[in-house]
């Protein structure tokens, strides 16, 4: 079943899973552990559901900040949650260094729209472009993060009422609502019964985290 679509690339299930155990096994085998923070500062592309996904698989929680919030609030943000890793979008790396001196991130993920999609195969065997635009030479590459030899990574056995998500809106910019792995679930199973007139037959819901003004 299609899981997701960019443009004209459709990720089924199949390959959501492999997206989201290679980016677990990089984020882990480049030193995030479970119970740590990762602010995550991006637009709605295949990265941010796949983010999500491996950072439950590894046990970190995902801090899910406004895109189109500027570097001071998210500066904020990330001091408030005591997030410890960033990832986002090359177009936001110039913000990347102040970011770092302000907050003490430990590690930043820059992706690149290119990285799904059509133009994925046009720059399949030329990654530095993407890699360039960085203006922070410490950052990784989303491509690099998923380019590692072990992508087995065991989900983390983690309490249920642990913290999974924190998400800031333009509603609660300054605190944040904190959302366990079982508030997850409920809203899952919650999407699958408001969908469930409009929802093909055997079809598949992919619900990554609940609409944060409805249920957040």
């Amino acid at each position: 079943h299609p899981a997701l679509q960019y443009g004209r690339e459709i990720i089924n299930y199949g390959d959501l899973a492999r997206e989201v155990a290679q980016v677990a096994a990089g984020l882990r085998q480049h030193g995030l552990q479970s119970g740590m923070r990762v602010m995550i500062w991006m637009p709605n592309l295949p990265h941010y559901p796949i983010a999500i996904y491996a950072l439950a698989q590894i046990g970190a929680v995902a801090v899910l900040g406004d895109f189109e919030a500027g570097a001071e609030q998210l500066a904020e943000q990330i001091a408030l949650t005591g997030a410890q890793w960033l990832l986002t979008m090359d177009s936001r790396s110039a913000d990347i260094p102040a970011l770092r001196l302000s907050t003490g991130l430990e590690r930043v993920v820059c992706a690149s729209s290119d990285d799904y999609g059509e133009r994925r195969n046009a720059h399949k065997h030329d990654h530095k472009s993407a890699d360039s635009q960085s203006t922070d030479p410490d950052s990784l590459s989303w491509h690099a993060l998923r380019q590692t030899a072990d992508d087995n990574v065991l989900a983390a056995d983690v309490d249920p009422d642990a913290t999974a998500v924190i998400i800031f809106t333009p509603d609660n910019a300054q605190r944040g609502i904190a959302l366990t792995h079982t508030n997850l679930v409920a809203a899952a199973v919650q999407m699958t019964v408001w969908t469930r007139a409009t929802t093909v037959e055997r079809g598949a819901l992919l619900s990554a985290v609940p609409f944060s003004t409805a249920i957040g």
